[in-house]
């Protein structure tokens, strides 16, 4: 089950599985201030750093997720030629750290593992305040898994929640040691008045536009809109043309400025009317090459080969605007991060 800290849980269960919905929601049309069309994930050491400049941005507070440095109690270093699954393996360094930290607040905390150039440390097992912390995964041992990181949490793991009290952790590293966990905790009280001081704005939803109103106390804030950025979005604001932005990799910003900004967002499907042509182009090429080859002698040599050149050209241009460029993105995308 999630932490009920941060989640609720609904009466929905099925299967085995358990419904939640988040304690924490922020709406539909945050205020940042402009240095956000300038954040990159790339420029910070961490997903924390990279959080709490977008937290900043936001509010002009400091820092949403503190590094929580543990004091170290024991080190002990060993080896093993086994590997997780008892298989005979190439020796491995384990070292069993056994440390503490102090949350003052109510915080949860997170673990995120730093592996090395060589890219092998990873930590058999995490015990937290006595007991054994199961690691979420998405295979067959789900709910029995300790060992992280695992395939699909991107490195990053909550510890748990706590408060006014000191959290024994003791961790099973292997070919790593002291320098590899690295924690962050997270004011949930923070986070809490975040989300209580956030204004609703009033949105409204169709199949390829969205509609919203905000209000800005000053000028030269970026809207945020929680939707895939791509070159087919079009926007105005208050009936003026306005070029949306990409903000946080991945996202769309949109230009506000003080006042009432009333907000029109539309996916233009360009590229999609462009598909169409193209198809229908290769369409009838190729249905008048076949009507060419049957009357091969009363149409010159050079026509059907012209419009075989053109059947082929279009047939390439229309491959790769449907395959090739999307597949390119998505891969460039996701070495840079925004997914």
């Amino acid at each position: 089950k999630l932490n009920n800290k941060l989640y609720y849980e609904t009466r929905l269960s099925q299967g085995g599985y358990h419904y939640y919905s988040a304690k924490y929601i922020l709406p539909v049309g945050l205020l940042f201030n402009e240095n956000i069309t300038k954040l990159s994930f790339e420029d910070f050491s961490n997903c924390f750093e990279y959080q709490n400049a977008v937290y900043n941005s936001l509010t002009g507070d400091s820092d949403l997720f503190i590094k929580t440095t543990p004091e170290i109690k024991d080190e002990k270093y060993s080896v093993n030629g086994k590997d997780y699954f008892g298989n005979k393996s190439d020796e491995e360094n384990i070292c069993k750290l056994t440390t503490s930290i102090r949350i003052s607040n109510d915080s949860v905390v997170y673990l995120q593992l730093y592996r090395g150039e060589e890219n092998k440390c990873f930590i058999r097992d995490i015990t937290v305040n006595g007991k054994k912390l199961i690691v979420p995964n998405a295979s067959k041992n789900y709910g029995k898994n300790t060992r992280f990181p695992v395939g699909f949490n991107n490195n990053i793991l909550e510890i748990g929640c706590f408060g006014n009290e000191v959290v024994e952790l003791v961790f099973n590293i292997v070919n790593g040691n002291a320098k590899n966990p690295v924690l962050y905790s997270m004011d949930l009280q923070k986070m809490q008045t975040l989300c209580e001081n956030s204004v609703k704005n009033d949105y409204k939803v169709s199949s390829d536009s969205i509609s919203l109103s905000v209000s800005s106390v000053s000028d030269n804030k970026i809207l945020f809109i929680p939707l895939t950025y791509e070159d087919e979005w079009e926007c105005t604001v208050n009936g003026e043309p306005t070029k949306p932005v990409c903000i946080l990799n991945n996202f769309i910003g949109i230009k506000a400025d003080k006042g009432e900004n009333n907000i029109q967002l539309t996916y233009s499907h360009r590229s999609v009317y462009l598909n169409a042509v193209l198809t229908a182009l290769c369409f009838f090429l190729a249905a008048a090459l076949l009507s060419a080859e049957n009357k091969l002698k009363r149409v010159p040599k050079f026509v059907t080969s012209l419009m075989s050149i053109a059947f082929v050209s279009i047939f390439i241009v229309t491959a790769v605007v449907l395959y090739l460029v999307p597949v390119l993105y998505f891969a460039f995308a996701l070495g840079y991060g925004a997914y």
